[in-house]
């Protein structure tokens, strides 16, 4: 083992055997390790094992010319090797660092040094609150750490952390209590040799300042990370330390943080991480096992430990860039690019730039080229990219999108094809409107690539031809309105971005041979059989051209109705394969908006009626004018009428069939609905009378020989006292069974028919069940996205169509903000406007359905919708005040609102004469013959819509069916099906029972009159009309659809076999095969409650009071009812008594003429008007 003696040497006091070289170069001590003998003292003190480490120092160049240096060589152990002691050097007189010995005056200690001298200081600036580690350096700044007394930082103390002798010095420096921005003195203080602290300062300046975060762009990165994130802001870089965090991740600044990650991660990032107004930093990959979510959190910019940012700065991470597979448009592409390349796919938006880069591995290289994408802002699954150029044709590139340093493939087998080439040696020729372009490999690229510029001589005219066809050796367009065939039109042919052709000027076909002319220039007099010739051979020609003119009207004809086929079974394929669960229907809210109980008997008894109706107030208040004493007598009377006669089941019974004959539907229809309203609190006993009434009319059915015609129209009181009962009767059991999936069913039909464009003025909506509102054109729409800004509550998104006319717009945006709320709670569309935030600083746009910028043209008038303002994806809006400002009158405002709620249909004009119009121009439904054959050729296309919007609404109308026909318990039914009403039970018995009393044994006659007693009468409406038990809006086009699947409902309850043929409305063929399934459904439903157990009367009973008590309950007037009934009967008196004499009711036709001259006496004609 080699044992190593340490010795410090000075250079002045030994003495050895061997030369030693000057190399103490910077005050750095020089080693020798080499055997040699050293004498000390006389003794040979090296030894003969081992080696020997020697430290040469010299104390003038340790100390650079700096006092406190200098001692500090004496005063601090040095630092190798561990226990070698300290340097013997000391200050002399008048500054000079040297050995011991030589020196005559020294200085003993660093108290004695000149004043500390402070030449640096890094960094300049910090935060207010404090926390930044300053570095100061400088001379004389003493030997020890206790020397330092006190280090102050633009006045406020600063923590002394780390000392190094004689050099300088680190702190920390301290809460500025001010905010005044000035650079202030940094001084260090000493002690002297009276322990009293002397300062000294050289100009050194430190300023704090308030670091401030303006924004973050991007305010997204993808989970990948890679993105460059900027923050912008003022004084950002001051202090020393910067860390940023990205919803939890960490964000890794360029420059110094860089040098310590892998070079791939920093590449392309700025070389300094910072300067006052940016700090740039990359964006690190979302480490799932963080624990942080990916979605919305805060961006957290912390300097020196004070943290900059607030709650208004969120950051996210988006799931990286997909591309669907057999999503690119087109397949292949040509040798100049230029032509733009399309595929869908999600997430785009999450990243801030992506370029698209054709590719071609060689063996030897790879040849790329790239162009930058272009996101669009109305459909955010959409990228559209510009072709790269390249350099050679190949079947064999790939195709691939780069974004943040990372590439996706999309294609492998990109097909890069030769360039399209125009022939410039043929002038493109016309024939009235149309014009041929002539060429080559034409058809390689999408005609929507091309473009045909027309340009006058004179340059006063610009005009492009609206291409109709693209083939291979031709291109068809039709001429604008404006070229005139005696002008000189030159045309320009652009194919994409990179491609322009001059071919010339157009040669009109009229003028292409003046065969007249040169016919006519022959003289002599054989000219004359020239002449001839030549007339016949201008006309032939001149209908040859004619004859080709007309073929090539009709192949582009032919061409653009191709075109819209396509188009059109594109996007109902496309529709098809949309989830509707995209597009707001949810079910996970419990509190649907049901209306109260007597709302809903109201909106079913009397569906015209409002909430001013006379049975909602109290008789009192109807008849004020009588007089209090009057008043009470009328009272009297009605209360004795009702004991004595109403209350007899007899009189009734005779009171309705006298008044019958009387009737009309209207009459029929109020007369049953207030007998219900009268007795809705003894339900037992309107059931009686409806019973005895029913065997009446079932006997009289069966009399006439048309059994099967019971109950299908309302022909009797009986009938609707019917549908009345089975609304009270089955109350409950709507909200607690088929409530939900009615209203389900009601949300999805409006979902469906507000994904696509719906006609203000018609109420044809694209997507429908109805073919009468079926809108039968291509209506071009974009879907956008925009962000709503509410008083209250966090910002949403609202998905619009850019179609849709502002009220339109508000009423989407109203359904987004309440959900299921009532739409009675809402407030008034027309009580405020539709904003867009404008440009920054800019005001807000107010949006009208009509303004001063409604455009029009002639007599019609086009209501303005969101393109009509310029809404895109991602605008911001808002709900503002109603103003006057744009001068839309009262009656323009009632107008629309018109439009809007009611669907209002083409007679509909405005008070200017003028004829308001949405999507298509009403004159467009009144063509003529010929122009409705035109659209007679595609006009079935469109019906495919139907089934898209069947094939949406399956799960909800099963869903319903099922509700309503499928039964608990029974053989085959689902587990979660609902228990029968017992009221319908009940009311098939008493039909069953009818049958047999009748002698009625066909299987069908019955079954018959079940469906047209509980569907026909009660589902049907109900199914046809969600608002009598929802407070909803249902519109026109909401409504058709529904009563399509009503039809499907009464058919499926139907026994008769539906013979359908190609000729059958829409409205059978639609669900043929359903009604067969549920057919089914319904017979094995009715067989399950035929074999239930019969419900006694005494079940029934309490059943019926349960309903009379709940009914009761309502703010129905029944005095005021009873009123009304009994005006009937003062009207028709005559044939009431008579009825009754002939039953032999003598006793109960006296009481009823004797309440009629009571409650007559005294009346005038308002009181006792029906």
């Amino acid at each position: 083992m080699m044992v190593v003696h340490y010795f410090v040497v000075n250079c002045l006091s030994v003495q050895a055997k061997f030369t030693v070289d000057r190399m103490l170069d910077g005050g750095a001590i020089g080693w020798r390790e080499k055997r040699l003998a050293l004498l000390w003292n006389g003794f040979d003190v090296s030894g003969d094992t081992g080696s020997t480490r020697i430290a040469l120092y010299d104390c003038f160049t340790l100390s650079k010319g700096d006092c406190s240096l200098c001692l500090a060589q004496h005063a601090e152990p040095i630092a190798f090797p561990p226990g070698s002691g300290r340097f013997d050097c000391q200050w002399c007189q008048p500054g000079t660092c040297a050995n011991r010995g030589p020196c005559t005056q020294p200085t003993l200690t660093s108290r004695q040094c000149p004043n500390p001298v402070l030449t640096s200081i890094y960094p300049t600036s910090g935060p207010v609150a404090g926390g930044t580690l300053v570095t100061i350096n400088g001379t004389n700044v003493g030997t020890t750490r206790s020397d330092v007394s006190q280090v102050l930082v633009n006045s406020v103390p600063c923590v002394l952390t780390t000392y190094s002798p004689a050099r300088g010095l680190q702190c920390t420096t301290s809460t500025k209590g001010t905010t005044d921005h000035l650079p202030g003195d940094v001084i260090v203080q000493l002690y002297d040799g009276n322990d009293k602290k002397t300062s000294t300062s050289n100009g050194v300046k430190f300023t704090y300042t308030t670091p401030k975060l303006e924004s973050v762009s991007p305010s997204n990165a993808t989970q990948s990370g890679g993105a460059v994130i900027t923050l912008k802001g003022s004084s950002l870089d001051t202090g020393r330390y910067v860390r940023v965090d990205l919803a939890g991740q960490p964000c890794l600044l360029a420059g110094a943080q860089c040098d310590r990650q892998p070079p791939s991660l920093c590449e392309g990032l700025p070389t300094e991480p910072r300067n006052s107004t940016h700090i740039w930093c990359y964006a690190s990959a979302y480490n799932q096992s963080s624990g942080q979510s990916s979605g919305n959190r805060f961006l957290r910019l912390a300097i020196d430990g004070s943290i900059v940012s607030d709650d208004t700065h969120l950051f996210s991470y988006s799931a990286d860039p997909v591309v669907e597979r057999d999503s690119l448009q087109p397949k292949d592409g040509i040798l100049s690019g230029g032509i733009n390349v399309a595929f869908q796919g999600q997430h785009f938006s999450s990243v801030g730039q992506l370029a698209l880069v054709l590719q071609l591995a060689g063996e030897k290289n790879v040849t790329e080229n790239a162009t930058i994408c272009l996101k669009s802002r109305d459909s955010p699954n959409l990228l559209n990219c510009p072709l790269p150029a390249f350099p050679e044709a190949t079947p064999y590139a790939s195709l691939h999108l780069s974004y943040d340093g990372k590439r996706m493939k999309i294609s492998e087998n990109f097909h890069i094809k030769e360039d399209p080439l125009l022939d410039l040696s043929q002038s493109p020729t016309a024939f009235q409107e149309l014009l041929r372009v002539f060429g080559e490999r034409l058809d390689y690229v999408d005609k929507s690539e091309y473009r045909i510029q027309l340009q006058s001589a004179d340059g006063t005219a610009n005009d492009v031809c609206a291409i109709s066809s693209v083939e291979q050796k031709q291109i068809i367009c039709r001429l604008p309105q404006s070229v005139s065939s005696k002008e000189s039109i030159s045309v320009m042919v652009s194919v994409g971005q990179n491609l322009e052709f001059p071919i010339g000027n157009v040669m009109f076909e009229n003028q292409s041979s003046n065969y007249a002319t040169i016919a006519g220039s022959v003289a002599g007099g054989a000219a004359l059989l020239l002449l001839i010739f030549g007339l016949a051979f201008c006309y032939l020609r001149h209908r040859t051209q004619k004859a080709e003119g007309e073929v090539l009207r009709m192949m582009t004809h032919m061409n653009g109705l191709e075109t819209r086929v396509a188009q059109e079974c594109r996007s109902a394929f496309t529709d098809l394969m949309t989830d509707l669960d995209d597009h707001g229907i949810s079910t996970a809210d419990d509190n649907l908006p049901y209306l109260s109980f007597h709302q809903y008997a109201m909106r079913s008894m009397f569906p015209a009626a409002g909430d001013d109706h006379p049975i909602l107030q109290p008789l009192g208040q109807r008849l004020k004018h009588l007089g209090p004493s009057r008043l009470e007598h009328t009272r009297k009377t009605l209360l004795t009428f009702q004991r004595t006669l109403v209350y007899n089941r007899k009189f009734l019974v005779v009171f309705i069939h006298a008044l019958e004959p009387h009737f009309g539907m209207k009459d029929r229809v109020a007369f049953a609905s207030l007998m219900m309203v009268a007795l809705h609190d003894k339900m037992e006993y309107i059931t009686e009378v409806l019973k005895v009434l029913l065997a009446d009319l079932i006997r009289s059915s069966v009399q006439k020989a048309h059994p099967k015609l019971l109950l299908r129209r309302m022909e009797t009181v009986a009938e609707k006292l019917l549908s009345n009962w089975l609304t009270f009767c089955l109350h409950d059991y709507i909200r607690m069974y088929a409530g939900r999936p009615l209203y389900m069913l009601y949300q999805a039909v409006k979902a469906q028919t507000e994904r696509g464009p719906i006609d203000c003025i018609t109420g044809e909506a694209r997507h429908s069940l109805s073919e009468e509102k079926l809108l039968r054109d291509t209506v071009e729409y974009k879907e956008v996205t925009c962000m709503f800004h509410r008083e209250k509550g966090a910002p949403f998104s609202v998905r619009l169509l850019d179609c849709d006319t502002i009220s339109q717009a508000k009423e989407k945006i109203m359904d987004a903000i309440y959900k299921t709320a009532p739409v009675s709670s809402r407030p008034d569309l027309i009580t405020f406007d539709l904003a867009m935030d404008g440009e920054t600083g800019a005001p807000l746009v107010i949006m009208r359905d009509e303004d001063m910028s409604t455009t029009q043209d002639g007599i019609h008038k086009k209501i303005n919708t969101l393109k009509h303002y310029a809404v895109q994806s991602g605008a911001t809006l808002r709900f503002t005040k109603e103003t006057a400002s744009t001068g839309k009158s009262e009656r323009s405002k009632e107008f629309i609102s018109t439009l809007v709620f009611s669907q209002t249909q083409l007679s509909i004009s405005v008070a200017d004469g003028t004829r308001p119009y949405h999507l298509v121009k009403q004159a467009e439904y009144e063509l003529p013959a010929e122009r409705h054959q035109t659209y007679k050729m595609v006009h079935e296309v469109f019906l495919t819509r139907l089934i898209q919007s069947k094939t949406v609404l399956t799960n909800f109308v099963t869903d319903l069916f099922f509700k309503v026909f499928s039964l608990s318990g029974g053989v085959g039914a689902r587990t979660s099906a609902p228990p029968v009403p017992e009221a319908v039970k009940y009311l098939f018995d008493f039909l069953d029972q009818q049958a047999n009393e009748n002698g009625i044994d066909e299987p069908d006659v019955v079954h018959t009159w079940k469906n047209n007693s509980v569907p026909l009468r009660f589902w049907i409406n109900i199914l046809k009309n969600p608002d009598f038990v929802f407070d909803i809006h249902k519109s026109a086009t909401v409504d058709s659809s529904l009563s399509v699947i009503a039809q499907m409902f009464m058919d499926s309850c139907g026994t008769a076999d539906q013979r359908l043929t190609k000729d059958s409305p829409t409205t059978k063929l639609l669900y043929a095969r359903e009604v067969q399934k549920y057919r089914k459904m319904v017979e094995k439903y009715y067989a399950d409650i035929q074999a239930m157990p019969v419900i006694l009367e005494g079940r029934m009973h309490d059943i019926l009071q349960q309903t009379s008590v709940d009914s009761d309950k309502s703010e129905f007037q029944k005095d005021s009812a009873m009123y009304d009934v009994f005006i009937y009967g003062l009207h028709y008196r005559d044939s009431i008594a008579a009825a009754l004499k002939e039953e032999g009711l003598h006793e109960l036709m006296k009481l009823f003429e004797d309440s009629c001259d009571e409650l007559a006496h005294g009346f005038d004609e308002r009181s006792t008007s029906i």
